[in-house]
């Protein structure tokens, strides 16, 4: 299902871009 993979995507490059932006909440 592309919806699936779309939203999956989104997740992903939210947690990534989170992670560059709130380093210290991964810790």
């Amino acid at each position: 299902n592309l919806r699936v993979t779309v939203m999956r995507a989104a997740f992903v490059a939210g947690y990534f871009f989170r992670s560059l932006l709130f380093p210290d909440v991964l810790e």
